[in-house]
């Protein structure tokens, strides 16, 4: 009996006959696994709450945050396997940082999500990259604004989310 991808899950470049990538399907499994991350905006600001599990009685409180701080503006929440959070976060901040230096301005909320998620979506184009396997809240006071963007590399804006 052959397994779930029976041989289309080796990299995230290759379709199966149905015309499905597994890998990112596995993505999205793994955010669905992990605890909840809550984003509501409101008139005056946003609202994030996330759940932690510790896993372990070895890890301390607060060691292993799930809410970041991209700009002076910007604030994510994520959700998912934690060092592909950590580098997506990364990756919010070092664009932050590329617009301000180019155009001397701090970048939008729906800008910055944009070009995250084309990260997230090229990493479908490589067959060396996997997907990420976290999901990201955004959220702004600029507005206010609330985005949501998936392991797959789309994106929306939500009230609550």
């Amino acid at each position: 009996m052959s397994g779930a991808g029976s041989g289309y899950d080796f990299n995230s470049i290759t379709f199966s006959p149905d015309g499905r990538l597994f890998q990112v399907e596995y993505a999205t499994k793994a955010v669905d696994k992990e605890a909840l991350a809550l984003g509501v905006r409101c008139s005056d600001g946003i609202l994030f709450a996330v759940e932690k599990n510790l896993t372990s009685k070895l890890l301390t409180q607060g060691a292993n945050p799930r809410t970041y701080m991209v700009d002076t503006h910007i604030i994510c929440a994520t959700v998912g396997y934690r060092p592909d959070s950590y580098a997506a976060v990364l990756q919010a901040r070092k664009e932050s940082a590329n617009y301000f230096n180019t155009f001397g301005c701090q970048i939008t909320v729906p800008e910055l999500v944009s070009r995250v998620a084309s990260t997230f979506h090229s990493t479908h184009a490589f067959s060396s990259l996997r997907p990420y396997g976290c999901a990201l809240l955004f959220g702004s006071l600029d507005g206010p604004s609330l985005y949501a963007l998936e392991p797959n590399g789309q994106f929306f804006g939500y009230y609550a989310c």
